[in-house]
């Protein structure tokens, strides 16, 4: 999601944000329902709370996210009382609205009466009587990520009076801090200064290359419905675990269903009557009774060994994940009792994520050094003839045999930021000698509307078993299945095949063949695929969106692992079999390939 994303009167909303939102609901003093994107307003609380606490300011949340439909309303109600030309000066025409972003908000606040009572200050001029208090709440905004959108003297600049109330999140608190600290400059200012790109997603990088926690998503992915027991529910997984070891080693030093049980003490049998309930997890895979035991329980031991990540290293209520490993040395590992059997033996998981080259080379030097065993990718290398390391490994001496086809390397970024299956395909096809642009194979790839949300509150879209979700050059798209894609192919190369219910066995008896398989699989395979949206297409079926899906074109294997292409950074990732077959399985085991002897 952009957060730095621009909606002005110039600029509209892009196509398909709101259908990609995720929104939160909440009531304000006045009883009014507001929306707003989740972290905004997770960061808001945090922002709310500090007030309160230090400054005595009591902040209420007047307006946040609104449809089209809804600014349409506002401009009448403003037209009929203030005229046409006012209502222009301060209300922002429907579909050119900050407001539909989900990431504005319009704060008002409670003034504190003789009697310790509060009296609500929500009227504009009433407001405008209290710029002290303003400068207060200015002062913090940039600490949470927020910037006063519409400063005074630039309504030449953003078409807006000066609105004290109005803010903006950012999700970056060193840009918001570098705006708030020179008075008056407009995001449409800092937006156009020269700047670093940002990287896209997946780009490779020797920062992150693991997922942190010693737990997947399965357990730190927490449940609305849980969320919603307790009263910080939203911003406590941002707050919670700032002071704790970074990376997190106990249940209890991260955000996590297991320490938000234990720190709220929510009550045992609401928690098992949300955990039990597929449909409330946004993995679809509800907890068993074994499992809700050990999340309510006081055995972390047992909890950690039962919740930790195949890569992670247990040693009782400890876990280290696969990023602790990658960040510290190996003398902090023998001082936390780590023995080289104990890495040796999770290593085969320690497939090789976006990495840099560089990166990935001193990670794979330092495990062999300490345990004396290859990683996937180091093997895969030194089989090949590429890598001896340290020189004190004979060639051939643990060859296993294995498949490695020729196919290029393609990133679909930046034109294509949610096109993986089209940008696949042109691998595969490219693999052929095919004649072929990715232009042309998504000329050939029909596409349905993107969801919305119809006039009886129905969220509607296209089904992507027949074709692609929105669209591939739009970064707030979904995706397309294997059927779509595979009548593209054969528009371009006659003979083409596709499976659903593939095993991974097939799909390495097809690459025995010389034949690669594009199939689909997950952007980020340490994290759990998530199911936070479903709608209903036009033939009234249901459909629920794998949040994560995404097209590879597998084109090695041994009899541990595999190698595929990765359209998300134009790289290649080797990775070990369970972890591949998992995610691929859970995408339905659906391939498109050809049965071509090059």
């Amino acid at each position: 999601m952009d957060y730095m994303v621009l909606v002005n009167k110039d600029h509209p909303l892009p196509s398909g944000w709101e259908e990609g939102l995720d929104v939160v609901k909440t009531v304000n003093s006045v009883g009014d329902e507001i929306e707003a994107e989740r972290k905004t307003y997770a960061a808001y609380l945090r922002l709310k709370k500090d007030l309160e606490e230090n400054d005595d300011i009591r902040t209420e949340l007047d307006s946040g996210r609104r449809s089209v439909a809804k600014q349409q309303e506002i401009m009448d109600r403003y037209t009929a009382e203030y005229g046409a030309e006012y209502a222009s000066k301060i209300v922002a025409p429907p579909g050119f609205s900050e407001h539909h972003t989900g990431l504005a908000l319009d704060l008002y606040y409670r003034l504190r009466n003789e009697d310790g009572s509060f009296r609500d200050i929500y009227y504009n001029e009433e407001m405008e009587r209290y710029p002290e208090i303003w400068d207060k709440i200015h002062a913090k905004l940039a600490d949470y990520g927020f910037i006063l959108r519409y400063p005074r003297g630039k309504e030449q600049i953003t078409g807006y009076t000066y609105e004290p109330w109005h803010i903006r999140y950012l999700d970056d608190s060193a840009a918001a801090g570098e705006i708030m600290s020179r008075p008056g400059m407009t995001l449409e200012e800092w937006l156009c200064t020269e700047k670093p790109m940002p990287a896209p997603f997946g780009t490779a990088s020797p920062l992150s290359p693991y997922f942190a926690m010693p737990c997947g998503e399965r357990l730190t992915a927490l449940p609305e419905a849980l969320m919603k027991t307790a009263e910080d529910g939203y911003s406590w997984e941002y707050e919670y675990g700032v002071d704790q070891p970074a990376g997190g080693l106990t249940l209890m030093d991260f955000p996590n269903i297991y320490s938000f049980i234990h720190t709220h003490r929510t009550d045992p049998a609401v928690v098992r009557e949300i955990l039990s309930d597929a449909s409330r997890m946004v993995h679809r895979r509800a907890f068993t009774e074994e499992e809700i035991g050990l999340l309510l329980g006081d055995d972390r031991a047992a909890a950690m060994a039962h919740f930790a990540s195949p890569g992670t290293i247990v040693t009782g209520e400890k876990g280290y994940s696969e990023k602790w490993i990658y960040d510290h040395p190996a003398e902090d590992w023998r001082a936390e009792g780590i023995t080289p059997e104990a890495v040796a033996t999770v290593q085969p998981h320690y497939f090789n994520p976006l990495f840099t080259q560089e990166a990935a080379e001193a990670f794979s030097r330092k495990l062999y050094e300490y345990t004396g065993v290859l990683t996937p990718v180091k093997l895969r290398q030194w089989k090949s003839g590429d890598v001896k390391p340290n020189g004190s490994v004979e060639e051939g001496s643990e060859a296993e045999e294995g498949t490695a086809l020729d196919v290029m390397e393609f990133c679909q970024y930046p034109d294509y930021p949610t096109g993986c299956e089209g940008v696949s395909l042109y691998m595969l096809l490219k693999y052929y000698g095919a004649d072929v642009t990715i232009e042309d194979i998504y000329d050939r790839i029909p596409t349905g509307p993107q969801p919305y949300e119809d006039e009886n509150g129905v969220r509607r879209g296209a089904n992507p078993e027949r074709e692609f979700v929105g669209n591939p050059r739009n970064e707030n798209s979904y995706g397309v299945f294997n059927e779509p894609v595979a009548q593209a192919a054969e528009q371009f190369l006659p003979g083409v095949r596709t499976e659903k219910g593939a095993s991974l066995s097939d799909v390495k008896a097809i690459l025995k063949t010389g034949n690669p398989v594009l199939a689909w699989y997950v952007s980020a395979p340490m994290r759990e695929i998530m199911y936070r949206w479903s709608w209903t297409d036009e033939r009234g079926e249901t459909v629920c969106w794998p949040g994560g899906e995404h097209a590879v074109v597998v084109c090695g294997c041994d009899n541990t692992s595999v190698t595929y292409r990765d359209p998300n950074a134009g790289t290649t990732v080797i990775i070990d079999d369970s972890t591949f077959e998992k995610g691929f399985r859970e995408l339905g085991g659906r391939i498109v390939y050809y049965t071509i002897h090059r």
